[in-house]
């Protein structure tokens, strides 16, 4: 099948082993971490990392949507009180950069894309960001991609074009140098409930499935280094269609929880759920926290 700009469904769990060293790229934003990626479609870049040793204990991570600017400090330092995670995924974040969501948050470090990109819907291209336990965890390298050009869709009685993106970290834990990437992401919404306009040569569902393959692929080059951990507000339930992100991310090699709604932790198979709740938060959705038994995971060879 092939999509807008002739591009094709990617070949689930593509292991391509992008190898430069080890650290992160100098005269960016950040001690690491790339600036302004993501402009092509599924395009994710080089990445600079090396596998880390096996991940033992527990990893607690969180997944959240804020899209209430005026609720999210507080809603963040509930999360960290009720749950003290390793890592936050967020979604509807645009408001706040980098700095001011380690500054509501001390002793998290935070990654986004800094660079707002010129398209359809500009605020989407900075709209997710992960967070880190800087005690814990050292953010290697990290970078945006889009998985989703130009969504058409009649949202809430008008018409609407949304680009959709992810943001991925690669983690090592200081104590013992184990690797985590962590992908937060937040898809279009619902092809199930939002119908399509525009005269387009595929259906919102499968645009959405190409999304999920293009996520599944980003998880494929990473685990090159380590296991890989997916959060985010996916915008669809088991249910809906092969297209939606749980089965394909379970045919790639994931299981995962989710909260009432929509917001899911993705995790290797090899990964058991030691703990699991929700917690109500300034949003739309709950958040989802997840505690993780890593068993020692490993990178893919």
């Amino acid at each position: 099948m092939h999509l807008r700009r002739g591009v094709s469904f990617p070949v689930l769990l593509l292991l391509a082993v992008l190898f430069a060293g080890v650290g992160g790229r100098a005269g960016t934003a950040f001690a690491a971490g790339q600036s302004g990626t993501g402009t092509e479609l599924g395009e994710v870049g080089t990445i600079t990392a090396a596998p880390g040793a096996p991940v033992s204990g527990k990893i607690r991570i969180v997944n959240a949507n804020l899209p209430y600017p005026s609720g999210t400090v507080a809603s963040l330092r509930a999360i960290e009180n009720r749950a003290h995670p390793d890592f936050i995924t967020l979604a509807e974040i645009h408001d706040f950069t980098p700095a001011e969501l380690s500054g509501a948050l001390p002793g998290y470090g935070a990654y986004k894309d800094p660079v707002m990109l010129q398209g359809h819907s500009p605020a989407q291209s900075i709209n997710n960001a992960i967070m880190w336990r800087s005690d814990r965890w050292q953010l290697v390298d990290g970078g945006r991609v889009k998985i989703v050009d130009d969504d058409r869709v009649v949202f809430h009685h008008h018409r609407a074009r949304f680009d959709r993106f992810a943001v991925w970290g690669v983690f090592k834990r200081i104590k013992d140098g184990a690797v985590v990437s962590v992908i937060a992401t937040h898809q279009m919404v619902n092809p199930n409930r939002w119908r399509q306009w525009g005269d387009e040569p595929f259906t919102r569902q499968e645009q959405y499935g190409e999304g999920m393959s293009y996520i599944a692929q980003l998880g494929a080059e990473l685990y090159a280094y380590g296991p890989v951990l997916i959060g985010g507000d996916m915008n669809s339930h088991p249910t809906d269609g092969i297209w939606a992100a749980a089965p394909r991310l379970t045919d790639a090699g994931y299981s995962y929880t989710k909260d009432s709604g929509v917001m899911y932790q993705f995790f290797p198979k090899s990964v058991t759920v030691a703990e699991h709740s929700e917690m109500r938060v300034r949003s739309d959705h709950p958040a989802n926290i997840t505690v993780l038994s890593m068993n020692d995971a490993t990178a893919l060879d």
